[in-house]
């Protein structure tokens, strides 16, 4: 017999279940009479239905409010498991061979995670309270290596804590850390309340869903991460991010929430290198009728960049009043920036890009970018960074700038990197202009500084 030893694994296996995992609730709330769209529960139970751990109680109805029973809940946690067999058959007499909850029983039961209510009962058709419900959990997330260990301390903050029976105070100590069981809105846990179709519906999503730290993300699979980014709200895929090594969308950014993380982060796969990203509108966050090869222009431009040395879109002019345009590169969800500015030479960035696109050895390739009176580090670092951009999601990725060039009717010579118009940014809450200049540059911010391909380098306040 199998035992899921990790979380990562328990829900790699939930979400392999699934025919389409949930992106919004309406697939539920369209196919059960008995429930809108806009229902607090609405998408946990999509998730539920749409992997296989819940059913209709008829063609057209779920019940939603009606009580689950300790039957259901075995029956889920065993589906939930891949439903593995048991090592032996349930002796209960009140649990029969052909019932529909026998195999879960029986492996329940073998695995410690439920007892008996009697010598020889299981109670199947009993309603399981909110407390046992977590109680059988918590025995499941310990199988499974989580859980507390060795010393603890967590409060729970209800005004009924005292009603939580003993066996039950750690899962629910356990249970309401990690977000996965709630209190009823009214400063009450309710433990002794029985639990309804669509309360444990919830609890089991974010029990499958929560229980995921970063590690254990990014140790699935890629289909597995790409159906767990999807079954994740918005609250949870905001605090994976937050939590991880590709913070940024969410350190960077004081307009990404938890309230719009669903629509504006995405997992961003670039030829199967996973990633976290924004949302940006597609073609690199460019109006692809405007995209154009930087070779076309020519001259000294006024450039400002709002981020870090090794980012490489930048916007390019001034507004009317000689401000720096308030989308510094692409729509930012920011309320304000302090922008990096500076003056782009581009006639001598063109002479730069020919010579690192020539196709010549590394070798030769520095000796020309030296002759041209760069040092060695700085030739070393346009190779480098050439390199780094041809990688680039909006470079080689899915519906990158020259897709959108190509979408409008024209070519564009890639090789020297693009310039056009910001496009707007509406998704969630967010509804960002756009219509500034935009650079996709061959190389950095960092190295065209740092070789004075950019100077007069200074900052500017934007909103």
């Amino acid at each position: 017999m199998k035992i899921i030893k990790s979380i990562s694994v328990l829900l790699a296996l939930v979400l392999c279940l699934s025919i389409a995992p949930v992106a919004m609730a309406n697939a539920s709330s369209e196919r059960f009479a008995d429930m809108n769209k806009d229902d607090w529960y609405a998408d946990a139970i999509s998730w539920a239905v749409d992997n296989s751990l819940m059913y209709g109680v008829s063609e057209d109805k779920f019940a939603p409010n009606d009580t689950a029973t300790r039957a259901m809940v075995v029956t889920m946690l065993w589906r939930m498991a891949d439903t593995p067999a048991a090592t032996a058959k349930s002796l209960f007499a009140d649990t029969k061979d052909d019932a529909w909850y026998a195999d879960a029983v029986a492996w329940a039961i073998s695995e410690g995670i439920v007892s008996g209510t009697g010598e020889n009962e299981f109670s199947p058709d009993t309603p399981v309270t909110r407390e046992q419900l977590a109680a059988i959990l918590y025995r499941y997330a310990k199988t499974a290596g989580s859980g507390f260990t060795g010393a603890w301390a967590f409060p729970l903050n209800f005004s009924d804590a005292a009603d939580v029976s003993e066996y039950a105070y750690e899962p629910l100590c356990w249970m309401t850390m990690k977000g996965i069981i709630t209190g009823m809105g009214d400063g009450t846990l309710a433990p002794k309340e029985n639990a309804t179709r669509a309360q444990i519906a919830a609890i089991f999503r974010r029990f499958a869903v929560n229980s995921l730290s970063y590690e254990e993300f990014k140790a699935l699979d890629s289909e597995r991460q790409k159906q767990a980014f999807s079954a994740m709200s918005g609250s949870e895929i905001y605090e994976l991010v937050k939590n991880s090594d590709e913070n940024w969308p969410v350190t960077a950014y004081d307009l990404i929430s938890p309230e719009n993380a669903k629509e504006t982060i995405v997992l961003y796969d670039n030829n199967g290198n996973l990633h976290f990203n924004l949302a940006w509108p597609v073609y690199g966050g460019f109006l692809a009728e405007s995209i154009d090869s930087i070779e076309k222009l020519s001259g000294k431009l006024d450039v400002s960049r709002d981020g870090g040395d090794g980012g490489y879109s930048l916007s390019y002019g001034k507004n009317e009043d000689g401000s720096y345009p308030n989308d510094s590169q692409r729509s930012v969800p920011k309320t304000s920036a302090n922008v990096r500015t500076g003056v782009l030479d581009v006639d001598q960035y063109k002479k730069v890009v020919e010579i690192v696109v020539n196709g010549k050895s590394d070798e030769d390739r520095i000796k020309e970018l030296t002759d041209l009176g760069y040092t060695d580090e700085i030739a070393a670092r346009f190779l480098s960074d050439q390199a780094a951009w041809l990688l680039r999601d909006e470079v080689s990725g899915p519906d990158n700038i020259a897709d959108g060039a190509k979408m409008a009717g024209h070519e564009v010579k890639s090789e020297y990197g693009y310039y056009g118009i910001t496009a707007p940014w509406v998704t969630g809450d967010l509804n960002l202009v756009g219509g500034g200049g935009q650079f996709a540059t061959v190389f950095s911010w960092g190295t065209l500084c740092a070789s004075e391909l950019i100077t007069d380098t200074g900052t500017a306040e934007i909103n």
